[in-house]
């Protein structure tokens, strides 16, 4: 299907984005739990999976990303992250983004807070080379994709709000004509944080707009599902 579309528009390339979320699932473990390695170094993949992400990165036409979710007790380990993002890298496999889990019930067993998923993540991309650190922590606001681009330890002199440190939010990807791509939202830190929700209360600075919009009252719909 891939080939015949191609050769029907051969000037439309692909980008096939696909969900790795730990090494265990392509690289192949030794008794003693380490990653077994090739001749040459590089991890040794399962056969089955390198060759199909093989046969998809031939193909000069056709770009591979990785995207996955930081998911508390499976892949919220610096080490694993670096690991996976450098065997991807090897094959011709491009780092994308990981992932905050939305604040939903199905998720709550999995989330880890945004804080704890920048430090994780940033931790994991020392030592790696620059390409292999194009991945960014990503969390879906209604205004686009948000990039979690930075937390800091110390407070800014004379700013309120800062005596922890502050967290900033960049907008990565904007509708239409992307108007407020690259803008920035400061906010204190809040290191139980797992949604823009618990943070509300401690903006200081918000040019891209994520805290102007009406919020629910969740008391209510707390008293109102206690009523039902």
């Amino acid at each position: 299907m891939l080939y015949n579309f191609h050769e029907t528009y051969p000037v439309v390339g692909f980008r096939v984005l696909i969900n790795l979320n730990h090494p265990y699932e392509f690289v192949l473990m030794a008794r003693d739990g380490s990653y077994q390695k090739n001749p040459n170094g590089s991890l040794k993949w399962h056969d089955d999976t390198r060759k199909a992400m093989d046969a998809l990165v031939s193909r000069g036409w056709i770009n591979i990303e990785n995207q996955a979710p930081i998911i508390k007790g499976i892949n919220d380990d610096p080490d694993a992250l670096r690991v996976m993002q450098r065997a991807l890298y090897r094959v011709g496999v491009g780092n994308h983004y990981f992932f905050c889990g939305r604040d939903i019930v199905a998720y709550q067993a999995f989330n880890v807070p945004i804080e704890t998923a920048w430090q994780t993540l940033n931790e994991s991309q020392k030592g790696l080379s620059g390409v292999e650190t194009h991945a960014r922590l990503s969390i879906t606001h209604y205004k686009g994709k948000t990039e979690v681009a930075a937390v800091t330890n110390e407070p800014i002199p004379g700013v309120p709000g800062t005596e922890n440190g502050v967290l900033i939010f960049k907008i990565l990807r904007n509708a239409l004509d992307a108007p407020d791509r690259g803008k920035v939202c400061i906010v204190g830190r809040n290191p139980d944080a797992i949604w823009f929700d618990d943070y509300e209360d401690r903006v200081i600075y918000d040019e891209a707009g994520l805290f102007e919009y009406a919020r629910v009252d969740k008391e209510a719909v707390i008293v109102n599902q206690t009523a039902a």
